[in-house]
């Protein structure tokens, strides 16, 4: 009967020294921000719109379809929120609550948004609602 292998034994050491290695890499490897906080690099694109008074009452719902069905999948697409203005019953002097619609969109790098920019997706929305608005105001935010 051969005795229990050692602690030594080669066997048994291989899965430690892999473990091992794997939190060695882990402990080495640039971090990656948590759930919910944008990469360094990330650029959020805000978009407010302020639809004409004479528009279609269902505008803005066919925007946000719109966006959800074209530009979410996009590549270089991170997330997209969009939505109306938040009405709030007692407003707060800093907070601009006057646009119709807010789209933010959140791409991989700068250069993705400079994609978008051209990209026929983006000149199909223009050409289908860019009628449609009074007022357009961007900011763009790049992630640090």
């Amino acid at each position: 009967m051969a005795p229990p292998p050692s602690r030594t034994d080669d066997a048994t050491m291989v899965p430690h020294n892999l473990l091992l290695a794997a939190l060695a890499l882990l402990m080495t490897t640039p971090s990656c921000p948590p759930p919910g906080v944008a990469a360094p690099g990330q650029l959020a694109h805000t978009v407010y719109f302020w639809l004409k008074p004479d528009v279609p009452s269902d505008t803005a719902a066919e925007m946000i379809a719109f966006y959800r069905g074209e530009v979410t999948p996009l590549p270089g697409v991170v997330s997209v929120l969009v939505g109306e203005a938040r009405r709030v019953e007692t407003p707060r002097a800093v907070v601009d609550a006057t646009y119709t619609l807010g789209v933010t969109t959140v791409f991989a790098t700068a250069a993705d948004e400079d994609v978008w920019q051209t990209h026929p997706v983006h000149e199909r929305f223009l050409a289908r609602f860019g009628h449609c608005f009074d007022k357009v105001q961007v900011y763009d935010t790049v992630a640090r």
